[in-house]
């Protein structure tokens, strides 16, 4: 499975003006940390043995896939900013270069070309061109392995009640939003089960999976925002 879908949007912008801004000290606490990540990656002159085999395995079982669904949590966290930890929880469906996330308060789908970002409350539904560089989001958890990162092997762990192997990636590049992924792994078939990414504004963002299917035949049209099946939504295209 080619999973080089685009990025998601799960929740709404905060706005500024409704979280206190991250204090001189916490952001030199954050350039710290970006700033030892950067030098850990530096460290790593030769690829890890270890880190590479269980991303091959990873690689393998997602590439080979012809679509996924599954369960997941999502948490976001900006400790420097002192804003409170925002967390949903949602479905996915995945096939090839499309997505669909169905979360309480918000649908969004894309087929590759196209995103919607469907407001349930408010009935409206913003339309967008895909963009797959744009951020990082849950998308990326499907072909995080095929970017070019350098990989770390740090343990085993059991995360959800399943045995997993903690990979940490590092960017080659220091101009990315993030400059720490954790990815936890299954022993067993690579499929991830957890995944953290470590940005550089001070934020952190989990995305834990379960109920991970693959290959149940999603069609192409859950993919697809059909505007009939919304009476009364409110389109606004942003293309």
């Amino acid at each position: 499975m080619s999973l080089v879908c685009g990025p998601l949007t799960p929740v709404k912008a905060q706005n500024p003006n409704t979280s206190k801004p991250a204090t001189p000290r916490k952001e030199a606490k954050v350039e710290r940390k970006a700033t030892r990540a950067l030098e850990q990656s530096a460290n790593l002159t030769e690829k890890d043995p270890k880190a590479e085999a269980v991303l091959q395995k990873a690689r393998l079982k997602m590439n080979g896939a012809n679509d996924l669904t599954a369960k997941f949590k999502y948490q976001l966290e900006n400790k420097a900013a002192k804003q409170k930890a925002v967390i949903k929880n949602g479905a996915i469906k995945f096939k090839r270069e499309k997505y669909r996330v169905d979360f309480s308060d918000q649908l969004l789908l894309c087929d590759g070309k196209t995103v919607w970002n469907y407001l349930k409350s408010e009935k409206e539904v913003n339309v967008s061109n895909y963009d797959a560089d744009e951020g990082f989001s849950i998308d990326r958890i499907f072909r995080i392995y095929n970017e070019d990162m350098k990989a770390r092997y740090d343990r085993t762990d059991r995360v959800l009640g399943i045995a997993t192997e903690k990979i940490t990636l590092f960017p080659e590049s220091a101009s990315t939003e993030y400059f720490r992924v954790e990815l936890w792994l299954s022993s067993s078939d690579g499929v991830p089960v957890r995944l953290r990414v470590w940005g550089r504004n001070g934020s952190t963002v989990t995305y834990e999976l379960s109920d991970v299917r693959l290959n149940s035949s999603v069609p192409d049209t859950e993919f697809v925002f059909n505007a009939k099946a919304f009476p009364g939504v409110e389109v606004i295209d942003l293309r």
